[in-house]
């Protein structure tokens, strides 16, 4: 199964080299904080991550994993958009339930991924254009991922092909009158 990751060209080869690990503490912060000891993948929204940790002038890089055999768990998100009143410290007792994590929220946890999952990566750039174009939603949700989810997957099958250079950027912005 292939998820994608968001992240910023800054650190693009030192997760080449080592591969995906979790940070401490994690780059959210606030009520979106993510859990310590875990990194998130996504089948739709890697280009809002990718934004958010490149958002000190960085460009942002979706990287392309191949998660099978790596044990998933849920997004807390997810656990917490379920009803979950406290979101939980350690994910383990909730595996049961990544794949509907998954299914209905587009996300997912893992304890870290190896340098030869990461199949490929490529930039978006900085331009919040281009990443709302392939799935900077600042929206998060099992709703978000009802309905934009089909779409934002596409897109990121697209990008992560060639597509959306910028030519093509650039017809839709006069397109849109952006």
């Amino acid at each position: 199964m292939i998820l994608y990751h968001g992240t910023s060209a800054s650190r693009l080869q030192s997760i080449l080299k080592e591969g995906l690990v979790p940070n401490k503490p994690g780059n959210w912060k606030g009520k979106l904080a993510s859990r310590w000891g875990y990194v998130y993948l996504s089948a739709a929204f890697p280009a809002l991550y990718a934004t958010y940790a490149s958002r000190e002038g960085d460009q942002g890089v979706i990287l392309e994993v191949d998660v099978a055999g790596i044990d998933l768990y849920p997004d807390e998100d997810f656990l917490w958009s379920a009803g979950l009143k406290k979101r939980p410290k350690n994910l383990d007792r909730w595996r049961h339930v990544a794949m509907d994590s998954l299914n209905h929220m587009g996300t997912v946890a893992v304890k870290g991924v190896a340098p030869d999952r990461i199949l490929r990566h490529r930039e978006i750039g900085n331009d919040f254009f281009m990443a709302s174009r392939i799935g900077a939603d600042l929206s998060v949700s099992p709703t978000a991922y009802k309905v934009l989810g089909p779409q934002y997957r596409k897109r990121i099958e697209v990008f992560m092909d060639g597509g959306y250079d910028a030519v093509q950027i650039q017809q839709a912005k006069d397109e849109w009158g952006v």
